[in-house]
């Protein structure tokens, strides 16, 4: 479930913005691991490791959607050439400014983990 709200925030995010979350998110991932020490208790260590796989997560998800948002402008590209009819094209973004402001009212991400 988490995944799928994750998901759903990132889609509108651009290329560059996505880069920088993926940057965050890594350094939350690196900061996990460093607080792995031998001397913890075994509850804060089960927390850690509960965190550290909720930011390997959030970064496969990221890193998914880096990879789709590169390869869109070409698959843009090849349905403008194969669309013929102008009008259809225009109904078919509605929906998607519609979530667009659906994204925009909903709360900030909880990526990083503390």
């Amino acid at each position: 479930m988490e995944e799928q709200t994750l998901l759903d925030d990132i889609r509108e995010y651009s290329l560059k913005e996505l880069h920088q979350l993926e940057s965050m998110t890594q350094q939350v991932l690196d900061h996990w691991h460093s607080m792995m020490r031998p001397d913890i208790k075994e509850g804060m260590k089960r927390a850690i490791e509960l965190s550290i796989e909720i930011a390997e997560n959030d970064l496969k998800i990221i890193r998914e959607q880096k990879e789709i948002k590169i390869a869109e402008p070409k698959s843009q590209i090849q349905q403008s050439h194969t669309s013929t009819n102008h009008s259809d094209h225009e109904s078919e973004s509605e929906p998607e400014s519609e979530s667009k402001a659906e994204s925009e009212s909903k709360p900030e991400s909880k990526l990083i983990h503390s």
